[in-house]
């Protein structure tokens, strides 16, 4: 069933999160029940787990077991970015000057500044170490090489927010390496950042921190 949709202001594109299509509207907010979608010529039969949009209009779709895909603006299907073994990523996110972040299981986070020609690994600080593993146990134990990063948000002097499976991480402008900055054993599934530098973050079943 089509339960959740996405909407991101740009193209615009909505992802189907727990469906296998991705969808655009050409028409501009507010977004009614009569606003015309349509749907884009793949990717298909997959789970789209987070859509994100670059400055350039290159869009970018997360899926769970197929990998990641990217689309130019203008293009009319999306393609298989083949740079990665493990097809399971979890979530994207386009910062305004173009690097692109997503998030899979062999790598953690991976990192491109050439819009998605090229993927550098920009896991280090999310390792699933044993010591973390034994605060992480709160819900389903989970033994992969990094933490799962559901979500990303970024501060407006350039930083990141890692929203993972077991707690809140930050990272600098250039994501050279990760801190852990709370909210164990807790798995968040969300984050935000207001501009005055509040932080918001959904957990899977404790509610929401501020």
């Amino acid at each position: 069933p089509m339960s959740t949709r996405c909407i991101l202001a740009s193209l615009i594109l909505a992802a189907l999160t727990s469906g296998c299509d991705v969808f655009t509207s050409a028409d501009d907010p507010p977004f009614t029940r009569e606003t015309a979608w349509e749907r884009t010529n793949g990717p298909y039969g997959v789970e789209v787990a987070d859509v994100t949009i670059a400055p350039d209009g290159m869009a970018f779709a997360a899926t769970y077991g197929y990998g990641l895909y990217h689309r130019a603006r203008d293009a009319d299907a999306w393609s298989r970015v083949m740079a990665f073994d493990d097809p399971y990523f979890h979530s994207a996110h386009a910062a305004p000057d173009g690097t692109v972040l997503a998030a899979n299981d062999a790598s953690g986070v991976v990192r491109s500044t050439d819009g998605g020609a090229t993927w550098q690994a920009a896991g280090d600080g999310l390792e699933n170490t044993p010591a973390s593993r034994e605060d992480c146990q709160l819900y389903d134990p989970y033994t992969g090489a990094h933490r799962r990063v559901h979500a990303f948000a970024q501060t407006p002097n350039g930083d990141y927010f890692a929203a993972t499976d077991c707690g809140l991480y930050r990272a600098g402008p250039t994501v050279e390496s990760w801190s852990y900055v709370g909210l164990r054993p807790y798995d968040l599934r969300s984050v935000a950042v207001h501009p005055s530098g509040t932080l918001l973050a959904g957990s899977r079943y404790d509610g929401l921190f501020v």
